[in-house]
């Protein structure tokens, strides 16, 4: 099971990854909604690690796989803490040229 999602961002390929590469990226992202607070970003998106606080005490720790980055094109991350971890979630975060200037920027989230 999973879902997908993309959008097109107004912004060149490297500049769009080059956007989501810095820190912060996961806090700008998250919405003030949000049932949780980011505790610690990943340093790198090809092998580090976040870190949200969820309500009740849970953390959620996203975990970056190295064999899915390869940029500017995609990153992915994998939950690594129980008890989420047996949602066997990946999240995949591609970007593509959209036309001149353009980018597609593409997610697609799986699990079971």
């Amino acid at each position: 099971m999973g879902i997908s999602y993309s959008s097109v961002v107004e912004a060149p390929l490297a500049e769009v990854f080059a956007w989501h590469s810095r820190l912060g990226a996961l806090t700008r992202l998250s919405p003030p909604w949000l049932p949780g607070k980011v505790l610690a970003e990943a340093k790198s998106l090809e092998d580090g690690q976040a870190v949200l606080a969820l309500p009740g005490g849970l953390r959620w720790v996203a975990q970056h796989r190295m064999d899915g980055y390869e940029p500017p094109h995609s990153f992915v991350d994998e939950v690594t803490s129980m008890p989420f971890e047996v949602l066997g979630w990946r999240h995949t975060h591609m970007f593509g040229a959209a036309g001149e200037g353009a980018t597609k920027v593409s997610d697609d989230v799986r699990t079971p």
